[in-house]
Order: C-alpha cells, then structure tokens, then sequence
C-alpha cells in the first residue's frame, strides 16, 4: 500500500552575521569621511532636473525618489525611460563641509569602490580624475587639491559628472584601433563590447536595458599622517596607512593552478595587502594568526612602504592536520576561520589590525587527459579524451547547479536578505555550485560571504560575453587593472570554485573564424591575445588557488601547464573534450534524449517560460494586457532579443510561439472562461514544460556519470530573475519558485530513479543514479496505476549503485511489453520508488513518474483536489484526491505569503494525501496562511 508522504523541510532564513571587515578595526572613524553621509545632489545637462541624490546609488533611483519617473519595472516604462540613458550628463556633486577640521593630515585619497562608470571628478574647479570602467576600484590622490582649499571658511564641492554610456560606448568604437564586432550579439543599446559596464545594462534575451550611471559602491575620503611637529595637536592616532584591499591566497605547498595537489602537503597562507600611505616606512612588519588554531606568526618582515599605493606581502605555513577542512554542505561542514592581519609600518607605530573570514580548502577543475587505459567502475571504457570535473579536497564531485544573473537593474536596491534568500534557496534546491554568470558583475562579498557560510560553490567569471572585444592598448590597459582588483578582492572565499574567463566567447569566435574566411583569423587572434595570453597571466601570476579557464564553455586546453594552449577545434576524432551546452531542442519532441548533448559537463541549458500570474500582478497595468500575447507581454519577451531599439521586440513572436507549442505539444490546452484564470493557466503550463525538460535533462546528464562519457557536472540555465518577464529563471524576481525549482531540488537529490525513454527505439530504461561517495543499496519499486487511481502492479528490484554511478533497474522495448497485459497506454502511468542507504548509514527516498503517452493524449480524470490545514502541525497542509490521479498538483500562494513550499508539482493518488509544509520568509496575510492557498493540476488547464 502506498504510504500516506509527509513532506517537511526546515530550513531557518536568517542572514549570518559575516565577520569580515571591510576598514581596519584600530584606524580611526577620524581620518575616513564617508561620501554617502554628504547631501547630494544630481542634476542633468541643462539643469531641468535637479534633485536629491543617494550614495551609493544610481540615477534611476534617484529619479523615482524624487518622483520625475515611476517604477522603471512597470508596464512598458523600460522604453519611456530610454532618454535617461541617452542625457548627455548626469552630474552629482555634494559640498565637503568643515575642512579645517581636516587641516591636520599630509595626505588626502578619494576612494570609490565603484563608479557606473564613464565620468569626470572635480574638487571646487579642480579637475581629480576620470574613470571609465565600473569593475575597478579608483583611488586618486587629492592631497596637492585639498592643501589649497582647507583652508577656506565656505565649503567646495565633490563633483562627478557621469557620461551617457550609450553614447560613450559609440564614441570608444568610433575610436577603436581594432575591427569593430562583425557578428550580432545580445543587446537593445548597441557597442556595449566597447565599455566596461554590465554587459546585460544594454538588454539581454532575459532582460530590460536600462544602462543606468552612479556611485554605485561605497566612496571615502582619507586623511593619513599628521603634519603636526607636536604631540600637542588636534590629531586622533597615529593611522600611517589605509588598506583597500586584501588578498588571502591558501594552497597546499607546491600547488599551482589547474592541476590536482598534494593532499598531505602543509599549507602555505599568503596575504598581500593593497594600501595608500602617507609616509616611507623603512622596516614594516605584519603578524598572521589564525585565533581558533591558536597560530600566531612572528613578526613577519615586508617590503619598504613608500608614500602613495603599494603592496605588501607576508606567508605562513601550517602543518596539514591543523585546520579543518572547508567543505560544500554536500560533503561536509563549510569549516570557516577568521584570518587577523595585523600590520606595523614601524615599530613605534600604532598596528592597523582587521580580520577576514576564510578557510582551508583546495579546488580543482581538473582538464587532464583521461589516463589510458582507463574503465569505469561498472568496468566499461571511458571515451578517450580529457576530464572536466571539480575535485575538492582531492574528493572528485558531481556539480549540481544554476546560472545567476544579476538580481536587478539596479544593484543599489538589492538587499542582504534577498542574497541570503537566493543562494539559500539554491541550497534548499540541492544545489551544490552557482555559476555568476559573465555578462553581469563582479559580484559583492557578501554573496561570497554568504556562500561561504552555507557551503555553497561559486563558478565564477570574469565579465565579458559572447562578443567580440577590442584589444587596443587602451583597452586592455582599462581591463588588466579591473582583473586584478577583483581576484585579488575575492580570492579569500573558499565558495571561489574558478575563474572563467569569458561567458561563450570561445564558441562564438570560432564561428566568426569559419563564417569570415577573408579577416576571421584575424578576431581569433584577438580572442587568444585578451583570454589566453594576456588575461590568463594576469589571473596565474596572482592566485595559486584558483583554475583558470579561457571561456565558459570550452574545449579546454590542447597542451599544457607551461604555457597552456587553447585547444578551439584542434580535436582528435573519437576524443571527447571540454563542456557543452544544450540548446539544440525542438519542443514537440522536448524528451528525446538523443538529442542531448553526450558530454563531460553540462553548464548551459534552458527554456524560458513565463512568470506567475503573481509576478504579472506586480508590473502590468490593465486588464487587457493579461493575456498571453499582450502587447507588454510580447514586448518583455526578449526571446530572441530585438538587437536593437525597435519596440516592441520584433523577434518575441518566435519566443512566445515555442512556448506555445511547447503548452499545446505536451498538454491539454488551457482553455478556462475567466481570462485572468486562463491567463494563470498559461503561465502555469509554459512552466511545467520547462520543469518536465530540465528534469529529462538532468536526468540523463546524471546518468553520463557511469557511462563512457562520464559526464560530471550539469548548470540549468538559469537560477534567478532581473525582472518580472519571461525568462529561464527557476526563481522569480519577488523570489517565488516557479515549478521548475521543484522538480530540480528533487532531481538533485542524491539518490535519484529515473525513466530513460529513447524515442527512436521506443525504450525504456529505469536507474537509479547516485552522487553519493560511497556504494549505495535499496529498492527500486514500479507501480502501474490508472488515471482513476487504481493500482494495477507492482515489481520491487534490488539494486547496488557504486559511487558517483547508476544502477539499470529495468529495461524494456515498445509500449506493448512495457504496460500491463489488457490496458490500453492512455489509461495507464507508471509511479517509481527508491529508497536506499549508503554505507554511511543516511537513507534516501525518491519518486518519479512516466506515462507512456503524452498528457495530451492520457485519458485523464477529475482529480476533485482537496486543501485540509493539518490538525498536527500549524505549519503544514494536506492535499487529497477525492476523484482520480491529480497530475502535477499546484498549490499555489498569494503574495502577501513570502517563501515556498517543501514540495509542489506532484501527482495525488486517491487515498494516499499528501502533507506539505511552507518555507516562510514572511507572513504577510490576513488569518491562517493555509486559507490564502489554493490548488490546481493539469486537469485544470481546461476544465472549471
């Protein structure tokens, strides 16, 4: 008798409290003057504009502050706002008040962690600096400015006039030394190639372009030394120094990058601290220690500091079997430790003391040919080729992940919570690795911070996206700068899993290569100099932690370590190299496993769908546009996307038709007499079909672990959204799941069963696939039933699964042998059971389904779902089918309930409930949560 399932997670929703400091503990708040504690101001070219501004901040936000615009997300205001990108300037300027106070110090530095991005800086009418690139922390000495004007009893102002970036980006290519990019790429405002900003600023096949400008990041003022002769001065301290950035790099002794290290060897802690000086210090010192270890360095002597911006440099060693290891929450505890840097630029100097959250890990993508021979464990042949797995700890890993896009247009209103949120619903999702993808940002600590806490691995790229870039001294002179910075800036993180030079680009050139026969060599020329040469130095000579990888997906390398050399087509037949992606589908047959990529790792693949009628609610306007092809709707599809300004997009009917044939393929029609209800039904069925193919996906991409291709790794396109349209997300932009989130978190579960069905030779095949580490053993259960729910049989296999493999259940050809003896295929679905132990002792359980028609075809039933709050637990609910066999049952929430559901998307058989708790992250509703929840299953699409 099936069991009655009760579904329940915990998972607590409170943000960590990251013990990692930004300014040095012991330096005084005296010499640091934050910029946003001034009042600014923003104001356009002519001044008809003139409001308040906010610090950090961006420009569209201000605007909406103040009133001149509304929410930028709504209705089709994306292109009502289009002239804010196209103002000639957006200047913002503050007064510094009270300087005199300031008169005490030798040296003055403005810093600015980020500036979005092409601007002029002034103090009163002295002219600071430019910037020109958002990634890049600027730091400009303003001593021989701030000397002239102390003095004065009226206050003068800090002035940044921000540039137009779409105009910009024309100007730069207008004068480029290079070839200007020959293919189309992702984009509305074109040449966003050309400047170094958020690439999807400029419109993505996700989303909006906005290209907004501003302080986008923290800003300071400093005053170092005193320029006092007597102690008797008004001065605080004796603060010398100012660190604005830390490098932590721990390794295994003798470790370098791409290649597996000795996992008995010590480990080497190496700290370079970026810093501004005020004084030449002759014979500085730092000590290192690691307070939960009981380490503390001697005093550990650096090189001379001069006056202005250096580098200094200190290692320990500490002995392999000090420290616990960090690891994802898959295979262990994230085992973290705070680092104390304390450094003295003398020896009668006050010490600038700080600490940093770290850990002690390794991590590998290992790109190494397979030895030969080589077998599987199962005892078949690999396919002969090179590797393309993460090894942690020197344990090899199966990758289960997705893609992040930038949380919203505008980074200044992205909250701690919602960070915490997203990667705790990726940990909830049993994920184990985020790949930030490289056509946003560098992303915040705080996201790796939290990353660390949780366990959670972070691919990570360096941001530029399937185009062509230029590579003109200029340029590369902005990029290299920008590189170094931000892998400095994250190497302390263990989530930091690789450094991924480009998102697609590898791919793309050679297609430009084959496509251009006259001047093709010439852009793959240009590629290899800026990713392989110029930028891999970069990122080698830094870190000795961290792999490096020339594109996203990629061949890997056809020689190597020293140097190593791409390998583009360079391929010997019958070999098998590098990752792939998949977007070779036609919906109609979406399940067709044979047209799935056989590789070594998946980190690409996707289908859009549309957001829920909640998510709707949020941006649309009036009722007519509620409806599927709306002309809002259409023009948010950005599937293709338009490449160009022309509005609506004219490529969205080509999105919004494979959606719809994705619905009428695979689905009953929606077809309900309330709109709206209709329209909801829409939404729900395009993303059910994205659910069923990510699962078919990732089922089969799992089951490669044990087969010649010994595939490793899987990335669903994509994690979350920038904005409420349709899109790849699994995550919407209010942070509901949509249906496909569920599905993943139960396809990535440890122990998965899974129907493998071949539609070319009418097949069917049952695993059970494991990730797990060691051996694992159950029972393989299949029941038939019918759509009226009754059960029909039911065969139990036992089963061994060895590690990181799969275990073939059972296996049969054509519909007639596979359903039971006198029922036709349209009455019949077939219920799969695991449950399983590891060697280890944990248990596992997971179920699937498999019809052996389309639901289009299925002779469905009226399910007559009930909802019953539990009587048991105030926190849970109970679902039953009075009726028949509910397909993909939905319990869908309002939005004024934050959060998600332990599961959703299931089929209901009558007599068997299902219990189903709620993951809130706020209760906003009126009474018991569970009266605001309502269900439906596919028999919903088309009946009241």
């Amino acid at each position: 008798m099936h069991p009655t399932l009760i579904l329940l997670v915990i998972f607590i929703l409170t943000i960590p409290h990251i013990t990692s400091h930004s300014l040095p503990i012991h330096q005084s708040d005296d010499q640091v003057l934050k910029l946003s504690e001034l009042s600014w101001t923003v104001y356009n070219v002519n001044k008809s504009i003139i409001i308040p501004a906010v610090v950090p901040g961006q420009i569209h936000m201000d605007l909406l502050r103040a009133g001149v615009i509304e929410e930028p997300y709504v209705g089709s205001n994306e292109l009502y706002q289009r002239w804010i990108a196209y103002e000639p300037t957006w200047t913002y300027t503050a007064a510094l008040h009270n300087l005199a106070a300031w008169n005490q110090y030798k040296k003055y530095y403005l810093r600015f962690d980020g500036l979005d991005t092409p601007c002029n800086i002034t103090i009163g009418n002295h002219h600071i600096g430019t910037a020109a690139n958002q990634f890049r922390q600027w730091v400009f000495d303003v001593t021989d400015v701030l000397h002239k004007t102390l003095n004065r009893d009226d206050a003068i102002n800090i002035t940044i006039a921000f540039r137009s970036p779409v105009k910009y980006a024309r100007e730069v290519r207008d004068r480029s030394e290079v070839f200007p990019s020959v293919a189309r790429t992702q984009y509305v405002f074109p040449n966003r190639e050309y400047i170094r900003k958020i690439q999807s600023d400029f419109g993505w096949d996700w989303g909006p372009a906005f290209s907004p400008v501003g302080i986008w990041k923290p800003a300071y003022l400093i005053g170092l030394g005193s320029s006092c002769e007597t102690i008797g001065c008004n001065y605080h301290g004796s603060e010398f120094v100012h660190e604005l950035n830390t490098f932590i790099d721990i390794y295994r002794k003798g470790q370098i990058p791409n290649l597996p290290p000795d996992q008995s060897a010590p480990w080497i802690v190496n700290v370079s601290i970026s810093l501004v000086s005020s004084d030449v210090f002759q014979n500085p010192s730092m000590v290192l220690s690691f307070p939960e270890l009981g380490i503390t360095s001697e005093n550990l002597r650096v090189n001379r500091i001069n006056v202005g911006k250096n580098y200094v440099d200190a290692h320990i060693i500490v002995e392999n079997d000090i420290p616990q290891l960090w690891w994802p929450w898959t295979l262990g505890k994230p085992c973290l430790y705070n680092l104390t840097i304390k450094l003295l630029p003398s020896p009668t100097s006050r010490p600038l003391i700080y600490s940093k959250r770290t850990a002690f890990r390794t991590i590998v993508l290992n790109l190494l040919p397979y030895p030969s021979p080589q077998t599987l464990p199962n005892g078949g042949p690999y396919t002969p080729g090179d590797q393309f797995h993460f090894e942690i700890n020197g344990k090899t890993i199966y990758t289960k992940g997705s893609n992040w896009v930038p949380a919203d247009s505008f980074q200044s209103r992205i909250s701690s919570e919602k960070r915490w949120r997203l990667l705790t619903n990726a940990v909830q999702s049993n994920m184990n690795m985020i790949r930030v993808w490289g056509g946003g940002l560098y992303e915040a600590d705080e996201l790796y911070d939290f990353a660390d806490e949780l366990g959670l691995l972070m691919w990570s790229e360096l941001q530029f996206s399937v185009s062509l870039y230029p590579t003109d001294k200029a340029f590369v002179e902005n990029v290299i700068p920008e590189v170094e910075y931000n892998v400095r800036r994250l190497n302390r993180h263990p989530s930091l899993a690789l450094w991924a030079a480009n998102n697609e680009i590898e791919w793309f050139v050679e297609r430009v290569n084959q496509t251009f026969p006259n001047n093709g060599t010439h852009y793959l020329d240009e590629y290899n100099y800026l990713f392989v040469d110029t930028l891999q130095h970069v990122v080698k000579s830094i870190t000795r932690s961290i792999t490096y990888l020339h594109s996203s997906t990629s061949q890997g390398y056809l020689s190597g370590p020293d140097p190593w050399i791409a390998r583009y087509l360079n391929k010997t037949q019958g070999e098998l190299y590098g990752s792939s992606e998949n977007w070779n589908f036609r919906v109609e047959v979406a399940e067709d496993v044979g047209r799935y990529p056989t590789s070594r790792f998946v980190n690409e693949f996707g289908f859009h769908s549309m957001p829920s009628i909640h998510s709707w609610d949020e941006v649309l306007e009036s009722p007519d546009d509620f409806q599927f092809n709306s002309t809002v709707i259409v023009a948010r599809n950005r599937k293709p996307p338009a490449g160009s300004t022309e509005w609506p997009n004219p490529n969205s009917p080509q999105g919004m038709g494979e959606m719809t044939r994705a619905v009428i393929s695979h689905y009953p029609i929606p077809n309900r007499s309330n709109p709206r209800e209709n329209f909801t039904m829409w939404c729900h069925a395009t993303q059910l079909f994205q659910a069923q193919f990510m699962q078919w996906q990732i089922q089969y991409y799992r089951l490669g672990a044990g087969r010649p291709e010994n595939n490793l790794g899987s990335i669903v396109w994509q994690f979350n959204d920038i904005w409420q349209a349709p899109s790849w997300s699994g995550i919407e932009y209010n942070l509901r799941w949509k249906v496909v989130q569920y599905h993943i978190a139960r396809v990535y579960q440890p122990v998965i069963i899974s129907p493998i069905y071949n539609i070319t030779s009418k097949s069917l095949s049952i695993y059970v696939t494991s990730d797990r580490h060691c051996s694992v053993t159950g029972t393989a259960k299949r029941t038939w039933y019918t759509w009226t729910g009754e059960k029909i049989s039911s065969v139990s296999t036992d089963f061994t699964a060895l590690a990181l493999n799969n275990s073939l259940v059972w296996h049969t050809t054509g519909t007639g042998d596979m359903v039971p003896q006198g029922y036709h295929v349209r009455d019949v679905w077939l219920l799969l059971e695991v449950t399983a132990q590891d060697s280890e002792g944990k248990e596992y359980k997971h179920e699937n389904y498999f019809t052996p028609v389309g639901l289009t075809s299925a002779n469905l039933q009226n399910p007559q779902l009930t909802l019953t709050p539990s009587t048991t637990n105030s926190n849970t609910i109970i679902i039953k089918s009075k009726g028949g066999v509910a397909v993909y049952a939905w319990l869908d929430h309002p939005s004024c309930l934050k959060g998600h559901f332990s599961d959703n998307s299931f089929f209901v058989i009558p007599g068997f409930p299902r219990e189903i708790s709620f993951e809130a992250g706020a209760n906003n509703c009126e009474g018991d949560w569970r009266d605001n929840v309502k269900v439906y299953s596919v028999w919903n699409y088309n009946h009241e």
